[in-house]
């Protein structure tokens, strides 16, 4: 197996790749670093992973293989085809059963869910979740017993099973699923510690999600990291997604108990990661997560329990788009948050259309016009990279368009392109023609 360098020009087939690339000289690999793992910082640091390719090549090839994919697509390298052609080969010819090979998948799943091919990515995923549980990487021992005496590797153990737990709860939020399959596991696994500390190697005692759920007992205030908040907005997802199907008083009772579990959420948020700006002005990416994930609005698909609420739930749906999409004005380089953003922030500017229809006039209408042209430009800043892009784009527009055209400057209507009848309410505009192109983008 060779280990070449991918920058210095040595393959006469622009679309060739090395089997495994060096880690010190691969251009793609420094692009993964620079423009994707802020987001998603599960994988070894680079000089982390350097030890551990000297140390045992064999050991972190596959990952090395997904990582260089994806750093790939980032510099639109025509190489990317030929990398991706080795993941799929590792993965055919049966990963080894340990963490790095769940790395792999993990990564791999969400390439091909920002590509646009759903079923691909759920069953890659399903792998990676499988062999998780199987390994035992869900446990608390797990990561001391796998990682030789190596703090970094074993919060690397950590990181990885909360990171594949988050991305499951997104997986089922965005096909409007009722629930995600590692809500349901058995896990003890301790919580992750800042990602400063894990990229510099100080890595503090790990606290556990108990200790997370007991701080509002807490005379000490102690802190918590950017990540266990993360993971507390997953599981708030997961209590909230079987509203997808429920009816009546159910319904109800559900809605109630996800909107205490955000109140409490931002209650206890320490005032450093209110916003994910930190001192020195650069984004605090998993806080971006954790606080684009809560925002979020996803309208369940039976448009009749929203009748239970109505303006109330309006004014939240509106209100929570709105932080989520003035979150993109945070940093003049939107590939640097999560993929992710593209599915989350279509349903942001879904939420933001349906408000220009129904309920904004004057400059919040202007102000919300305005707050979609941002998202349109995060997306297409991602169009080159990840094919779903320029679909979700091509769909947030069509929305946008047919609400713009039957509107004047102060969102007054000017022509009327709807079938009359249709409600006042938030829900029924988003879940009657707009869900309905949107959610086309989910399907693949």
């Amino acid at each position: 197996m060779c280990s070449l360098d991918d920058s210095a020009g040595l393959f006469s087939d622009p679309f060739a790749a090395p089997q495994v690339v060096n880690p010190r000289q691969s251009k793609a690999l420094d692009s993964f670093y620079a423009s994707f793992f802020k987001g998603h910082p599960f994988v070894l640091p680079k000089a982390r992973l350097v030890n551990q390719f000297d140390k045992d090549p064999e050991s972190v090839a596959d990952v090395i293989r997904a990582m260089t994919f994806i750093g790939a697509l980032y510099l639109l390298d025509p190489a990317s085809h030929a990398y991706r052609a080795a993941v799929e080969t590792a993965i055919a010819n049966r990963l080894p059963r340990n963490g790095f090979s769940v790395q792999c998948l993990l990564l791999y799943a969400g390439a091909l869910e920002w590509s646009g091919e759903q079923d691909f990515a759920r069953s890659t995923m399903d792998k990676a979740k499988s062999m998780a549980l199987a390994i035992g990487l869900q446990s608390q021992r797990f990561a001391s017993e796998h990682s030789d005496g190596c703090l970094v590797l074993a919060e690397s153990w950590r990181r990885t099973w909360w990171e594949l737990y988050v991305i499951d709860a997104i997986f089922a939020g965005s096909r409007h699923l009722p629930t995600f399959e590692l809500w349901h596991a058995e896990y003890d696994a301790d919580l992750p510690c800042e990602e400063m500390d894990y990229i510099q190697g100080n890595i503090p005692p790990p606290r556990t999600l108990a200790e997370y759920d007991n701080r509002a007992f807490e005379d000490s205030g102690s802190l918590f990291s950017s990540f266990a908040y993360l993971i507390d907005a997953s599981r708030m997802l997961g209590t909230a997604l079987p509203t997808v199907d429920e009816e009546g008083d159910e319904i109800t009772s559900q809605v109630k108990n996800a909107e205490a579990n955000i109140t409490s959420w931002h209650l206890y948020l320490p005032e450093r990661k209110k916003e994910p700006v930190q001192p020195d002005g650069s984004v605090d990416e998993i806080m971006f997560r954790a606080h684009m994930l809560l925002n979020t609005y996803a309208p369940p698909q039976n448009v009749s329990v929203l009748e239970v609420f109505n303006e109330r739930h309006t004014m939240q749906a509106v209100n929570a788009s709105k932080a989520s999409v003035e979150l993109f004005t945070l940093s003049a380089s939107p590939t640097t948050h999560t993929p992710f953003i593209m599915c989350m922030g279509s349903m942001a500017a879904a939420t933001h259309i349906s408000a220009w229809e129904y309920y904004l006039k004057g400059s919040e209408y202007a102000h919300a016009k305005d707050r979609v042209r941002v998202f349109l430009g995060a997306l297409r800043a991602f169009e080159d990279i990840w094919p779903q892009a320029r679909k979700w784009s091509g769909e947030v527009k069509l929305m946008a368009k047919a609400v713009f055209d039957s509107r004047g400057k102060n969102g007054e209507l000017i022509m009327q392109n709807r079938q009359d009848g249709v409600s006042s309410g938030l829900g029924a505009g988003v879940a009657g023609l707009d869900l309905a192109l949107l959610s086309s983008c989910f399907e693949g």
